[in-house]
């Protein structure tokens, strides 16, 4: 037994945190059996059109039409490019990546944070809690509301939908890693790497940008003069690559340039339905900020707990170090600014969590650091067991290969790409949606009594169950481009909703004049036909019908 006891402290946290993955594992297994779901679809938002159809742009060799970030979704084109234009076709691939990449390395960047603030224990202890706080969360919320966070917001904070929001509250968290390690050691290889990371998020999520304010706080209080601009440099190529990205796909950058209208005759400009203009990037309303605290304070067991643990966490932190409290409470702060208070943000509705979701590390952390306020335990803690810290070196290749393909890849590569000028991928601006149009999905038209029959065989679709809406316009012009000089045409679907239906034929008998028919592919997590969007459309059909 003592033989065992040697064995595991030579080892180290190692065996502990792998445990630890394999338990995150088998939650998020139990987890998806037991709540509501259709196949691979849980809920996702219509976002998730957004980054599935710029992958699968991306693996066809065209620049999408790019409101969001690049990263992501230039990460996943492999996938997009093996299942083809569904997204619940490519969810598989997804979420299986997520579950067994992203997941582990949240584990381990909790446990690094924590184990530099309080020793190894109170690493384990924090990265066991980062786990189980999901879950634990559940019956903290009121009967009316716990379906609400169940199933709107759970199944992305576990990777189970393609959105963004998982790998930018992993990034985020590596580059706090090597932020602590920089004010640790300070060393800036670490402070440059994590510029680096800090560029991958803004390459994820533009928004993500207000985290910078953290790093810059926390290099500030601790006087690491030389980490600032070394940090600020090591951003250059992800925002080069942002801009480019961009440009190429938009025709100009959002963030200085405020939408117009685009009127009739005149050159083409910028679509007035289009977010753009540094206003609209750091937005606050304390009208809805103060909307979404009564909610939390109505469907939660105690804002004020919530409220009280951030603060005694700060304290707790600021007893180890000034600069990392600092660091953790700007970049929660930030988030609740301009995040939980832009009109997009509802706690009713669930999407404020989601919002929100990429500075819950800074608040996790926070809470889980209350007991350092206790006088000597922190120091105690550190004392018994603290993790060895050792500079990083550029010269090995884990550093220099990663570091090449993140930053100098995707400027290549959006210099090479041609921008997307036929109709191949549409936006329903109606209803937020960016969809493919598959090749492969054609309707047929024949004419019958009454009217006209469609008819069309279903795209791949996995285990998740289908509908079908049907869109009807007048002529042939359904989908209709605006070229953009030097970037991406914006093409928009202007046919109006005709129908839905299980079916895979639907019958119309439209008024005299030319028409054209196009059938759309909906599913949603309760398989419901009144709910959840357009995934994919089909090629248009156009018939004439007799005056």
């Amino acid at each position: 037994m003592a033989h065992l006891t040697r064995r595991l402290r030579r080892a180290g946290p190692a065996p502990a945190l792998a445990g630890l993955v394999v338990f995150q594992w088998l939650a998020v297994a139990l987890f998806a059996s037991q709540t509501r779901h259709n196949g691979w679809l849980f809920y996702h938002g219509g976002d998730s059109t957004w980054y599935y159809t710029t992958s699968w742009v991306l693996a066809h060799g065209h620049v999408p039409f790019t409101e969001i970030g690049y990263l992501w979704s230039l990460a996943l084109a492999p996938v997009a490019a093996i299942a083809g234009p569904s997204i619940v076709a490519g969810l598989p691939g997804v979420v299986l990546l997520q579950c067994a990449v992203l997941l582990p390395l949240g584990i381990l960047a909790i446990y690094a944070i924590a184990a530099g603030l309080g020793g190894r224990a109170f690493g384990l202890w924090a990265a066991s809690a980062w786990v189980a706080l999901p879950f634990v969360a559940i019956p903290l919320f009121n009967d009316s509301y716990r379906e609400t966070y169940v199933e709107l917001f759970v199944p992305q904070a576990l990777g189970l939908t393609f959105l963004g929001d998982l790998p930018s509250t992993v990034c985020l968290l590596g580059a706090s890693v090597l932020v602590f390690r920089a004010l640790d050691l300070r060393s800036l290889p670490d402070a440059a790497l994590a510029g680096i990371l800090t560029g991958i998020a803004l390459g994820l999520k533009p928004s993500n940008a207000i985290f910078l304010a953290a790093p810059v706080v926390a290099f500030a209080l601790a006087r690491q003069w030389r980490a600032l601009p070394v940090f600020g440099l090591a951003l250059v190529p992800a925002v080069a690559a942002l801009s480019l990205w961009k440009l190429r796909g938009l025709g100009d950058l959002p963030i200085l340039t405020a939408p117009v209208e685009r009127l009739a005759g005149s050159e083409v400009v910028r679509p007035a339905d289009r977010a753009g203009g540094i206003s609209y990037y750091f937005r606050s309303d304390r009208a809805v900020l103060g909307e979404n605290f009564r909610d939390l304070r109505d469907f939660f067991w105690s804002l004020e707990l919530l409220q009280w643990a951030a603060l005694a966490g700060v304290f707790a932190v600021a007893r180890r170090s000034l600069a990392k409290a600092a660091f953790l409470a700007v970049w929660l702060v930030m988030f609740v600014i301009f995040k939980g208070a832009v009109p997009e943000a509802s706690v009713e509705s669930g999407s404020f969590f989601r919002l929100m979701m990429p500075s819950f590390p800074a608040f996790a952390l926070l809470a889980l650091s209350t007991p350092l306020i206790v006088p000597g335990l922190g120091g105690h803690l550190v004392a018994a067991a603290r993790p060895p810290l050792r500079p990083l070196r550029w010269k090995r290749p884990a550093v220099l290969v990663p570091v090449a393909l993140v930053t100098l890849v995707p400027l290549v590569l959006f210099g090479a790409l041609r921008p997307l000028r036929s109709a191949d991928a549409a936006r329903l601006a109606d209803e937020r949606l960016y969809l493919p149009v598959a090749s492969d999905f054609e309707v047929r038209a024949r004419r019958q009594a009454g009217g006209f029959r469609l008819d069309w065989r279903p795209p791949p679709t996995g285990a998740s169950e289908v509908f079908y809406r049907v869109y009807r316009a007048r002529e042939d012009g359904d989908v209709v481009c605006s070229p953009v000089a030097g970037a991406t045409s914006d093409c928009r679907l202007t046919a109006g909703l005709l129908g839905t239906t299980r079916a895979t034929s639907f019958a119309d008998d439209p008024p005299p004049g030319r028409w054209s028919y196009r059938v759309g592919l909906a599913a949603n997590w309760r398989d419901d036909v009144s709910l959840g969007d357009t995934l994919l459309l089909s090629r248009p059909v156009v018939v004439d019908s007799p005056r």
